[in-house]
């Protein structure tokens, strides 16, 4: 649901203005493969960086990957689609999708870690150290 939600912006961006403005000519196919390139980036930065971990992190641990895999994702992407424009893009278009990706992002930390922690409560543990 995470890669989704954040995917949604970067789509409506893509397809909204910078599909057009590529000098390469790119077929209905190529586009999908675009998103689905940065589908695969989002989800590798998110495994680096312990995004879905929602079990063992904090809402600001997991807000903080999130906007740090975000960020990644969306540099790099914009890198790819300056060498399809040829010229240097508007970034507006990029910021504003980045704007709506971190606000679902929190959004879905949030939420992800209520849910998590509604349907398997914490349970009592101890830990024991210093000991082989």
């Amino acid at each position: 649901l995470d890669i989704v939600l954040i995917t949604l912006p970067f789509i409506a961006c893509w397809f909204g203005y910078y599909a057009d403005k590529t000098v390469v000519a790119l077929s209905a196919m190529d586009r999908w493969l675009i998103v689905a390139l940065y589908c695969v980036l989002y989800f590798t930065f998110g495994r680096i960086y312990d995004a879905f971990l929602i079990s063992y992190s904090r809402i600001s641990e997991i807000v903080y990957s999130q906007i740090l895999e975000t960020l990644l994702t969306d540099c790099f992407m914009y890198i790819v689609i300056w060498i399809m424009s040829g010229s240097f893009p508007n970034i507006l278009p990029a910021l504003g999708a980045l704007l709506m990706q971190l606000v679902f992002a929190v959004g879905w930390a949030v939420m992800a870690h209520r849910w998590y922690f509604a349907m398997f409560p914490s349970k009592r543990s101890a830990v024991i150290y210093d000991v082989r």
